[in-house]
Order: C-alpha cells, then sequence, then structure tokens
C-alpha cells in the first residue's frame, strides 16, 4: 500500500491518512506499507517474510506528521523505517507500542515503548505467529502486554484509536496491535475480509 501527501497548501493540506485494524500479507518487492505526508498507522497487524513492513520516506514530497503505534509485526527486512530528506523541516514523527519482530525492527522516528526483536523471537512473545494463514497467531503468550508502555501517550483524533486489531478497548500498558494476552478471542488473520 502506498499514501502520497496531501495537497502542500491550501484545503486539505493539514489533513492526516487513518490506517488502521488491517492485516497486511506478503510482498516479494516492496514494504507492505509506503507513505509519506501526515499518516497515522495503528492497530494493524503486518508480516512480510521477503522483505520490509512500514517505510515512511520522501516519494513526491516528503513525510510530515507521523504516528506509528500499536501495531505487531513480522518482517525479514525492516520492521518500521522513518527516513526523512535531508534538510527537511522537523515534524512530529512518533514510534510508539508497536511489537515488531525483523531483520531491523526499528530505524528512525521518536520512539518510544516498544518492543523489539530480532524475528527468530516472534515465538517467544506471540501465540503462533509461524503458522499458516488463518491458524497464524500475533496475540501476546503474556510477554507483551504491560512491558514497559507507560500508558501515558495522549489520546488522538482518530476513529477507533482507542480499539485493538479485534475491536476490542485498549488496556492501559497495552503493546502492539492486540490489548491482553493468553487466547485470542477474535479473527485468526487469513486472505479473506476480517469481520466486523
Amino acid at each position: 500500500m502506498l499514501v502520497g501527501h496531501f495537497p502542500l497548501e491550501g484545503p486539505g493540506a493539514e489533513d492526516d491518512y487513518a490506517v488502521y485494524g488491517n492485516f497486511f500479507n506478503q510482498n516479494r518487492h516492496e514494504a507492505l506499507f509506503q507513505g509519506e505526508g501526515n499518516v497515522a498507522i495503528y492497530s494493524n497487524l503486518f508480516v512480510n517474510e521477503h522483505g520490509d513492513a512500514i517505510r515512511i520516506q520522501p516519494h513526491n514530497d516528503i513525510p510530515r506528521r507521523i504516528l506509528i503505534a500499536y501495531n505487531t509485526i513480522l518482517a525479514a527486512g525492516a520492521g518500521i523505517s522513518v527516513l526523512q530528506k535531508e534538510g527537511a523541516p522537523t515534524f512530529p514523527q512518533l514510534v510508539t507500542a508497536n511489537a515488531v519482530f525483523a531483520g531491523v525492527a526499528l530505524a528512525g522516528g521518536s520512539q518510544t515503548d516498544n518492543v523489539a526483536g530480532p524475528l527468530s523471537e516472534a515465538s517467544a512473545f506471540l501465540n503462533a505467529p509461524f503458522a499458516p494463514l488463518g491458524q497464524l497467531d500475533l496475540f501476546p503468550r503474556g510477554g507483551l502486554a504491560g512491558t514497559g508502555s507507560s500508558g501515558a501517550h495522549p489520546p488522538e483524533p482518530f476513529l477507533d484509536w482507542e480499539k485493538d486489531f479485534n475491536g476490542r478497548d485498549r488496556v492501559p500498558g497495552s503493546i502492539g496491535a492486540y490489548s491482553g494476552r493468553g487466547t485470542n478471542p477474535g479473527w485468526r488473520p487469513r486472505l479473506d475480509l476480517k469481520p466486523g
């Protein structure tokens, strides 16, 4: 998925993309998500055994206000990369409360309260991260919830910001796309429409 910038001035210049509640699965040639402009990415699942998951970088313009929060990511390449054009103005670019297991977990942005490690460690934290679709389960075993997030992140004006991937209320201290630990009470990712 690629999202580009909105108009640089006038109506729409301050609008945001809000990308949430999605399952992104496999891309052999590019990152699963690429973007610039004003982007909020939250409560998503990303799985890419071929390369990168999220790349925020200049394309036709530059990354501006960026918020990447409460995502669960498995990637052979980069998990989350926030790259800026040299000499570009400074914008808030927060990467927080994500669970990232990747070749290079995090690069760039203002990073806080993330759980990050190599892809090989995902099974120590998640129920069934390497299972086939339909059995794939990225719900925390118990090691993510409450492991560092202060819960002090201010509420954002984005739709369903307070909901996890399953559409349940997020509890304070959550890390990653799900709120809770143990048995996943929701949908198992597959190539089909997510219910609800």
